[in-house]
């Protein structure tokens, strides 16, 4: 699994790059080319999206406020909801409004659609810094790898060697275990555990406490049912539930 930026995580993880002087104070200057404020001082967040995975995602940087300051959220509307519960701004949803915050990075915020239309949700964005967010109860492992954009969330576990895709999702309490591959986008639901040296392919789904056998190989765009355990490879493009988890025609 490539991808063109990848970092090792740490908690409240934020994106690093070399550094340059600039009005007296250091700046960081990431891959993209985009200047940050120094690494004591909490970096601008947007969120792309404003209801309930935004949300949690707001929730974490928050809790994350040494490393981020969250702006506002982009949506079509104001979400009630979400600017009662936290207090944040909607800043609309259009290029002017993402115009007027050049050093802001960006999180996905947006995790009830299907991978393919969050791709495109992201390629709207195209240029602009992706942030990575880790809740501080979240275990990560100094050598595992988590790209740009993904999030791994309260009590979640990555170990040793995993590699997290861009824009991946790790639900509250799952467990990737060692040298496991995440592809780009997937979606690794609450409470699942994947075993040690498994390979999700990018766009799946895997559904609330499902659990995926160690080493075993997953397709790209599958959906895996919540609860399902699955035991054998499963091809591109299949749905799968039960125990053991079988194809759905």
């Amino acid at each position: 699994m490539a991808h063109e930026r990848e970092r090792r995580s740490v908690a409240c993880l934020d994106s690093g790059g070399s550094s340059s002087a600039a009005s007296g104070y250091v700046e960081l200057l990431d891959q993209a080319g985009h200047l940050h404020p120094p690494l004591n001082m909490p970096r601008e967040l947007i969120v792309i999206g404003g209801g309930q995975h935004a949300r949690v995602l707001i929730d974490v940087a928050r809790s994350c406020s040494d490393r981020w300051q969250v702006i506002g959220y982009l949506d079509e509307h104001v979400v009630e909801e979400t600017a009662e519960r936290f207090g944040v701004r909607w800043l609309g949803n259009d290029h002017q409004s993402i115009a007027a915050h050049p050093r802001a990075s960006f999180i996905l915020g947006i995790g009830g659609l299907a991978a393919p239309e969050r791709a495109r949700i992201a390629r709207l964005y195209e240029g602009r810094s992706f942030a990575t967010l880790v809740a501080r109860d979240a275990s990560v492992s100094p050598t595992a790898i988590v790209a740009d954009g993904a999030v791994v969330l309260a009590r979640a576990i990555v170990n040793t060697g995993a590699r997290v895709g861009a824009h991946a999702i790790v639900n509250s309490g799952a467990i990737v275990e060692h040298d496991v591959e995440l592809g780009d986008y997937v979606h690794v639901g609450p409470g699942v555990a994947i075993g040690g040296g498994a390979r999700i392919g990018a766009g799946t789904h895997i559904g609330l406490g499902a659990c995926v056998r160690d080493h075993v190989r997953v397709g790209k765009n599958v959906v895996i049912g919540m609860g399902a355990a699955v035991v054998r490879d499963v091809p591109d493009d299949a749905t799968v539930v039960g125990v053991p988890a079988v194809e759905r025609g």
